[in-house]
């Protein structure tokens, strides 16, 4: 199960390393000595640490603390952090118990999401995936319904919620249109010598779970749209229209979404799939890529072959750009 619990600040310039691992070090003596019994995991790549209980997985961020502890001298730190982890503790240790169980349909219902995670977030664990309500598997990512307070989400069994009499369908219906609704999003017309794309982003990780949601933000087109999905915070989607395969911009625009989708994964934080899809209708097709010393390759499927080589003047799609 998982529990994410998002510490949104981020500084205006890269925290000092030196500073940043002292820091953090300090934080991990805490969170050591802790009364409460989190099995404790460093992520000190995007400085924050990961407590389990219950079987439940929770991020603690940390670089507001850290914005706090810069400022002052080395030997001020403990004292903040404990103060913070005093308060902090406490919440995040409460919310554990409210997810430990799960409540009865209407006490639920409004917490029901969607979210998305890479496949590598279960590689190590011991989950099992048939075990919990999903999506159709999109390409290297789990999508999956889970009941969120706040920022905070844990995984649903389908056992847990077998006694709501509702088909898990319905539930996962339900889950995308509470996150539909509730998510709040910065949308951007973005345009390029390609065309237009749109872009989704902000400081929720349930964001990229609104790829289900594209029609909403006219990101659709009639062949559907070109999607990326690098982080947890991030959806680019280019509508693929007639005009577009004619012109010759969407094989283009192909081309363009493999280097934002690599290099935003790789950027992160909250990396979720560095692969570039074609989004029709519910349906991911992945579009794989290669980087070559000539450029990228692109190695799109067959039915998106057939699309863009439906107009002659279109170069052949496997070809290096």
């Amino acid at each position: 199960m998982s529990i994410q619990s998002n510490d949104p600040g981020q500084g205006n310039s890269a925290p000092d390393a030196q500073k940043l691992d002292l820091f953090m070090d300090l934080v991990e003596k805490e969170l050591d000595m802790s009364f409460y019994l989190f099995d404790v995991k460093r992520n000190s790549k995007e400085s924050n640490f990961v407590l389990s209980l219950y079987g439940i997985d929770a991020k603690l961020g940390t670089l507001n603390l850290f914005q706090q502890c810069a400022d002052k001298p080395v030997e001020e730190w403990p004292a903040i952090i404990r103060a913070y982890l005093t308060v902090a503790l406490k919440e995040l240790h409460n919310n554990f118990e409210s997810l430990r169980n799960i409540g009865t349909y209407e006490a639920e219902k409004d917490s029901l999401r969607i979210a998305m995670y890479p496949e590598s977030h279960f590689a190590s664990s011991k989950t099992r995936i048939e075990d919990y309500i999903t999506l159709p598997q999109i390409p290297g990512i789990y999508a999956m319904l889970v009941i969120a307070r706040g920022q905070l989400m844990r995984l649903v069994k389908h056992e847990e919620v077998a006694s709501w009499n509702e088909s898990f369908q319905d539930l996962v219906v339900l889950g995308l249109e509470n996150t539909s609704s509730m998510t709040k999003v910065n949308v951007s017309d973005i345009s390029s010598p390609f065309g237009k794309s749109v872009f989704l982003t902000g400081d929720n990780p349930l964001i990229a779970s609104l790829a289900f949601s594209l029609a909403d933000f006219n990101a659709v087109g009639i062949y559907g749209s070109l999607l990326i999905l690098p982080t947890s915070e991030c959806v680019a989607a280019y509508p693929i229209e007639i005009e577009n395969v004619k012109n010759g911009n969407a094989y283009l625009a192909y081309a363009d979404f493999a280097k934002k989708a690599n290099e935003l994964y790789e950027k992160g934080p909250k990396s979720l799939s560095p692969k570039v899809y074609w989004y029709q209708t519910y349906t991911f097709t992945e579009l794989p890529y290669t980087f070559t010393k000539e450029g990228i390759s692109l190695l799109p499927a067959d039915e998106f072959i057939q699309i863009i080589n439906s107009w002659p003047a279109m170069p052949d799609p496997r070809d290096l750009v």
